[in-house]
């Protein structure tokens, strides 16, 4: 009676874990999405729809598209481009991204989302590339 009743609450502990954790599966799955399609250059039309009012209008598509063309020539073709952090606050969620590149060999590309019942829409996204540290034992020059 023992086992059973052990194996019982098991599996409850298990199947109300999974359920919490699947929660916010179809909003996150939508926002990689689109930071994958906005990241790697997809065709404005097919990110715009996913852009905050906001976004639209300060990124036309020729500034997508130059922005694109800039990402392109000071980082490179990307060789890592991988989800690993996921924050969710009460207004927005953001997700961070590592990065790595042919001329950057690391750096966080960051996407902030806006969301609206179930849909989630881009409204910033940004790299940060860390800056090289001085070398602070080094002796000062006089």
């Amino acid at each position: 009676m023992k086992k059973f009743l052990t194996m019982a609450m098991t599996g409850m502990l298990v199947a109300a874990t999974a359920v919490c954790f699947a929660a916010n599966g179809k909003i996150l799955d939508a926002e990689e999405s689109i930071a994958e399609q906005y990241a790697q250059g997809g065709f404005y039309k097919k990110v715009s729809p996913f852009m905050t009012a906001e976004l639209q209008k300060s990124m036309t598509e020729t500034e997508y598209v130059n922005m694109q063309t800039q990402m392109a020539s000071a980082l490179g073709k990307f060789t890592i481009f991988k989800m690993r952090d996921f924050t969710r606050f009460d207004d927005c969620d953001v997700l961070t991204y590592q990065l790595v590149t042919e001329k950057v060999p690391v750096a966080q590309f960051k996407f902030i989302f806006m969301v609206n019942g179930d849909k989630p829409l881009l409204n910033d996204a940004f790299i940060e590339v860390p800056t090289p540290k001085e070398n602070k034992d080094a002796a000062p020059k006089k």
